[in-house]
C-alpha cells in the first residue's frame, strides 16, 4: 500500500486500542478479530493469485487470491443495494489444483478444485455485505 493508506490504517488501529476511542468494547472485539483474520490470510492476499470472480446475478462481486502452491486461499464476495435477488448467487472458485481436495470455510463437505470450479457454492447476503470464507487444501 501507499505510505498515506500505512499510514492511516495506523491511526484507526491507534484510536482502535486506545482509552479515549469512541468505539464500544463490541466495536473494539470485532475490529481485533478482523484485523487477526488479515494477519492470516495477509501473506495469501499479498503473495498469491488473484481471480476476480463474476457470480451469476447482480449487485455481488467477489475476489479470490490463492497461494502460488495452491494450499489455501480466501474469497471475499460482495453484495451492493438490489431490489431482491431472486436466489443465492453461487460462486465459482477458480486457481485451485483441480485434483486435490479442498473444505471452505462454512460450507459443508470437501471437494476436489474442479468440483468447486464447477458446481461452487451459494451465498445469501443481505444490501451492503460481505462474507470472507477461507479455502483450505485437506490432505
Amino acid at each position: 500500500g501507499s505510505k498515506a493508506s500505512d499510514v492511516e490504517i495506523s491511526k484507526q488501529v491507534v484510536e482502535i486500542k486506545g482509552t479515549d476511542s469512541p468505539w464500544s468494547p463490541e466495536e473494539r472485539a470485532v475490529a481485533k478479530t478482523q484485523i487477526a483474520l488479515y494477519k492470516d490470510i495477509r501473506h495469501v492476499v499479498q503473495l498469491g493469485d488473484q481471480y476476480r470472480l463474476d457470480p451469476p446475478g447482480e449487485a455481488v462481486t467477489a475476489v479470490q487470491y490463492v497461494s502460488k502452491d495452491r494450499s489455501q486461499g480466501v474469497v471475499f464476495v460482495y453484495r451492493t443495494h438490489a431490489p431482491r435477488l431472486s436466489q443465492p448467487c453461487t460462486v465459482f472458485l477458480r486457481g485451485l489444483d483441480p485434483q486435490a481436495h479442498y473444505a471452505v470455510a462454512g460450507i459443508d463437505g470437501v471437494r476436489s478444485g474442479a468440483a468447486w470450479a464447477h458446481v461452487g457454492f451459494p451465498v445469501t447476503l443481505n444490501d451492503f455485505s460481505s462474507t470472507v470464507r477461507r479455502i483450505a487444501r485437506q490432505d
